[in-house]
């Protein structure tokens, strides 16, 4: 299904102007680069609001201008993040699908649950194993967003197999099974399997390439690398399923949604740097509940650097035992779904300011747009 966004950009702008690998050579930008424009502006505006949304709930008052501030420091930090800049030089849907998920978070934010799984629903068009949002959603008894993810999935799989047809799609899950059991060795990969991957690399560096990516190629099945990807996958998953969520009403069902979207990545075999680009926006509502807690905040601030740059130095220590090291990602991502869980359960500050009025949504994003 996500054949259908390559397809309509070839009908608006022609496949000579559609960058389909990242070393094409163009006297004009090509029109992904003009989608990822918007896409990261999406990404800065939705991260920007929902820094205002959670500040305002804290009671946290602000001057018009330092509300556009704040904005506009969004807006940089926006294009000094990492994963979603790789996705933009690579011209990769994924650019499309972080931006989606910025728009899906603050959905869910400000109450609009139908249209929030309708946007994570074009998610999993792209992304299948983004589905599980489905079950998420059932087991928390948010009737509307299930529905609005379920009903998007449904047509969009319809629509595929009307196009497609029926095969095209079965062999697409054949593709999706044996990635699952391989993965990749390759450093980018900021999973689990990634880093077990790359410690098979001591004994055979051939097979597991390390710093060199393969276009032909993928590491051998690992029995033990299997079992444990699989193992930590489904306990992340199960926690961010039944774990109980706390009291504090809307942060804590944000923080619930928040930790969802990043297990999912988290589990899955092939996770690529750019992939943590939905973490931006989590990284703002993360900041809005840390401010006033000195250690929450040190590791947030932790988790954002080594999530928000990209560290070759790490690449390094590929060939020694040290090779953990070029899982730093992961190493950061690990830490901010740790801080996720604490706030979901309840970590959500007395408020710093007045008490914030009882609709306190539209001011701030009127004043952050």
């Amino acid at each position: 299904s996500s054949l259908f966004t390559i397809a309509a950009m070839v009908k608006i702008a022609g496949r000579e102007n559609l960058r389909t690998v990242e070393c094409q050579v163009y006297d004009f930008p090509p029109i992904n680069d003009f989608v990822g424009w918007g896409f990261l502006l999406i990404i800065a505006a939705a991260s920007a609001a929902l820094l205002e949304i959670g500040l305002r709930r804290r009671g946290i008052r602000s001057s018009a201008g330092l509300v556009v501030a704040r904005a506009a420091v969004v807006a940089g930090l926006t294009l000094t993040f990492y994963p979603v800049v790789k996705a933009f030089t690579l011209g990769q849907i994924q650019l499309w699908i972080n931006g989606v998920f910025a728009l899906a978070l603050l959905g869910w934010a400000l109450g609009h649950k139908l249209a929030s799984g309708v946007f994570i629903g074009l998610m999993c068009l792209i992304k299948p194993h983004y589905g599980l949002f489905v079950v998420w959603g059932l087991l928390r008894r948010e009737w509307r967003f299930a529905i609005g993810c379920a009903a998007t999935i449904v047509a969009g799989v319809a629509a595929s197999l009307a196009v497609y047809g029926w095969a095209d799609n079965v062999d697409y899950l054949k593709v999706f099974w044996f990635l699952s059991q391989r993965g990749e060795a390759y450093y980018p990969n900021q999973s689990v399997n990634g880093l077990l991957n790359r410690l098979m690399s001591l004994a055979d560096p051939v097979a597991y390439k390390n710093v060199d990516f393969d276009d032909n190629s993928f590491p051998p099945f690992t029995l033990w690398v299997y079992l444990t990807v699989l193992a930590t996958s489904l306990i992340i998953i199960a926690a961010a399923l039944f774990r109980r969520r706390g009291t504090d009403g809307d942060a804590s069902r944000i923080f619930d949604f928040a930790t969802m979207a990043l297990t999912i990545t988290m589990a899955s075999p092939i996770a690529w740097e750019h992939h943590y680009g939905i973490v931006f926006p989590i990284f703002a509502v993360l900041l809005a509940g840390a401010i006033g807690q000195r250690s929450r905040l040190y590791w947030l601030i932790a988790s954002y650097v080594l999530i928000s740059n990209y560290m070759p130095v790490a690449n390094l220590t590929a060939p020694t035992i040290a090779n953990f090291v070029q899982s730093y990602l992961l190493a950061g991502a690990i830490i901010l779904l740790v801080l996720l869980h604490r706030a979901r359960a309840g970590w959500q500050a007395a408020p710093l300011g007045a008490e914030a009025p009882a609709q306190p949504l539209v001011g701030p994003l009127k004043a952050a747009t």
